[in-house]
């Protein structure tokens, strides 16, 4: 055994660990039971407790990885996913693992353990420590979508573990809430009366699953062996305010429809708030299937002001807003109300033109050779440095930041870069079908809306849109040195970035060869900061 206060069938609690003083009275909730709000109170204490004395951080193991296991291919995975659940199941709360790992650890197995035991017997457990090494999101994502959770054992154990904890914690979450309570249970209750004392495999897990009702492949894809997400994409939000109901209440409808541009089935939420009220309100999860959209409608007494979608683990990274349109409150229509989701026939529309955005093969950023490299120690976001607003000497690279209004697929990013000698390039680069006449595209996101906060956390609206205060504001875009490359001729582009508004601007049209052809603009402006977000080329023969 590793501890003492670990035993199986046994939880020890250090005596210091009790409560020691009463609880502060509180209004107990009419038709509650005593004894709930009692528990409730209790959970709360021993949840906050970092000393070893949390009765509910060993239960869930001693009721079910203390009497059966894993084996074989995946079994790290299917363990956590196990643990996940029972975790959910007994306190409607997360596994204590965390994505924060020990520096040395010989295995990921290893790993896992010293991580629960370090937090039974009073060590750091679920929250980071000096022993831990912090989370880099962006550079795990980028790992995690090239790796199976089957192959986890063979990477570095550290990260794999970040790997671990954020890919298996959003299947737990997506087969508990997908399933409900007592399907899941059902399912653990199974695998252990089969297996008690002994292991089980990963076909052994599917087969129990199928046998509790359990569709895992249509609810997760193959989870355990595939490292492809879904992606989703969101239509136009619809808004009216229907008749009011019977008891003369009003009622605003809001219908959107969410597409999914994978093969792998996704779960996701809708996030939002309404009227004056500050309360954040999500819907039921809605699964969406593989190359199909669902139609989500919501129902509330005042107008939706803000909403986002929020998928479990999704190549979206993380959730994204929608842009509500105002509802006229005068108007009404009788119309019966929608709250749900259904499947839905609509697709995005495809792209006009060739479009190469900051996240595409054909997009480059870098420096000439004789110049410094972006400093070390910084996180990178596919290649390039995490844009941090506070940091002069990152801000003269180009670095990438996270940008609602800034056009992409699945992510929304933009390349920055403060000014300096033209020495400082990024390049979009397109293969043209045919020789001819070409309108070149340039696209701007409106840098007075950003991001304030945003937790990692796929499960919480985890952002908020701020407006940069009016002191603040321009002229921070300024004329771009830009030129366009093509069959060895170069075309100098003139583009005031300031006059543009947010979106697609037309920068010019250009006889063009075909083959390689490439748009570049350097750090050289006279505004406050230089953005490469997306570029498109569109044939003059297809504008309408």
């Amino acid at each position: 055994m590793e501890t003492t206060l670990a035993l199986p069938g046994m939880l020890l609690l250090r005596e210091r660990g009790f409560p020691t003083a009463h609880f502060y009275a509180r209004t107990v909730p009419v038709g509650a039971p005593f004894a709930t709000e009692r528990l409730d109170q209790l959970r709360m204490f021993f949840r906050e407790d970092r000393s070893g004395s949390d009765p509910f951080a060993g239960l869930a193991r001693n009721l079910f990885l203390h009497q059966t296991g894993a084996q074989g291919s995946g079994a790290v995975a299917i363990e956590y996913l196990c643990q996940a659940l029972a975790s959910r199941l007994l306190d409607d709360a997360d596994g204590y693992f965390s994505a924060h790992i020990y520096a040395s650890s010989p295995s990921v197995r290893s790993l896992l353990t010293g991580s629960i035991v370090s937090f039974v017997t009073g060590g750091s457990g679920s929250v980071s420590g000096e022993v831990f090494a912090p989370v880099r999101p962006p550079t795990v994502w980028e790992r995690a979508l090239g790796t199976p959770l089957k192959d986890l054992d063979a990477l570095e154990p550290s990260q794999a573990m970040n790997i671990l904890t954020m890919k298996v914690d959003a299947v737990a979450r997506t087969l508990f809430d997908g399933l409900g309570r007592e399907t899941v249970a059902q399912l653990l209750a199974e695998l252990r009366k089969q297996y008690r004392g002994a292991s089980f495999t990963a076909r052994d897990f599917e087969r129990v699953a199928e046998e509790a009702g359990v569709d895992l492949p249509g609810l997760l894809g193959d989870w355990l062996h595939d490292a492809s997400l879904p992606g989703f994409m969101a239509s136009a939000v619809r808004t009216e305010r229907l008749d009011d109901d019977d008891e003369g209440k009003p009622r605003y409808q809001l219908r959107v429809d969410v597409f999914n541009g994978e093969d792998v089935p996704g779960l996701l939420r809708l996030r939002y708030r309404s009227g004056d009220d500050p309360a954040v309100h999500e819907s039921d999860p809605i699964r969406v299937p593989g190359h199909a959209a669902m139609e989500a409608g919501l129902v509330t007494q005042a107008p939706i002001h803000e909403i986002w979608v929020a998928p479990y683990l999704s190549l979206n990274r993380h959730e994204f807003p929608l842009r509500v349109p105002e509802t006229d409150a005068n108007s009404t229509i009788d119309q019966a109300p929608f709250a749900g989701a259904r499947p839905s026939n609509w697709r995005p529309v495809p792209d006009r033109g060739i479009v190469v955005d900051d996240l595409d093969p054909g997009f480059a950023a870098a420096a000439p050779p004789h110049r410094d490299s972006p400093p070390s120690g910084y996180d990178t976001d596919e290649g390039l440095p995490v844009y941090q607003r506070v940091d002069p000497v990152l801000e003269a690279h180009w670095s990438r930041q996270e940008q609602p209004t800034s056009w992409g697929r699945y992510r929304h990013t933009i390349a920055r870069v403060t000014p300096g000698e033209g020495d400082r390039e990024a390049t979009f680069s397109v293969v043209l079908p045919e020789a001819g006449r070409w309108r070149v595209d340039y696209f701007l996101p409106d840098l007075d809306i950003g991001y304030t906060t945003r937790s990692r956390s796929p499960f919480l609206l985890t952002a908020n849109l701020e407006l940069t205060s009016p002191g603040n504001r321009g002229p921070r875009l300024g004329n771009y040195d830009m030129r366009i490359s093509s069959g060895g001729s170069v075309h100098p582009v003139e583009f005031d970035a300031s006059a543009a508004e947010p979106g697609w601007t037309t920068v010019g049209r250009f006889d063009l060869d075909a083959g390689e052809v490439s748009l570049v603009v350097t750090n050289r402006t006279d505004g406050r900061t230089v953005v490469a977000d997306a570029v498109r080329w569109v044939r003059e023969t297809d504008d309408e």
